[in-house]
């Protein structure tokens, strides 16, 4: 495709897409008809799409399979609970530790309870993410 200019590199993208215009294609077609090197790396870059698409679709398949058979186990489960636990109590414990102790200037109470407020807005927002990720399939509107 060397000797030819940007155009039929253009229309050969919007070809793969299925994206042609009435007008463009006839000029593609037209062009394909007396380029055999462009024919060939079309066809080619085609196969390519066409194999991408059954690996997109198979492995697509198998993350729902995946899912819908294992739920995550209870030791996982169990695990994730602690964590959320004991960070829950570090962060009250330190709190509460700096904002009581009169010894501690203004300034780093007014930034460590920002800090602890930034990591607790963090946690819910991934909380309340993961939970509905749990609830909705992301792949729903992908064309199977």
């Amino acid at each position: 495709m060397d000797k030819h200019d940007e155009t039929y590199e253009i229309l050969m993208v919007k070809a793969l897409d299925g994206m042609l215009l009435p007008e463009e294609e006839e000029v593609w077609e037209a062009h394909l008809a007396r380029c055999p090197e462009c024919r060939q790396e079309f066809e080619s870059f085609a196969r390519t799409r066409d194999v991408m698409d059954e690996f997109r679709v198979r492995m697509l398949s198998e993350r729902e399979q995946r899912l819908q058979s294992k739920p995550m186990p209870t030791s996982n489960r169990l695990a994730v609970v602690l964590v959320v636990l004991g960070v829950l109590l570090m962060w009250g414990f330190s709190a509460w530790h700096v904002m009581v102790a009169p010894e501690v200037p203004w300034p780093l109470r007014l930034g460590h309870g920002l800090v602890l407020l930034g990591m607790t807005v963090g946690l819910l927002v991934v909380s309340r993410d993961r939970w509905r990720t749990l609830k909705t399939d992301p792949y729903a509107e992908v064309d199977r």
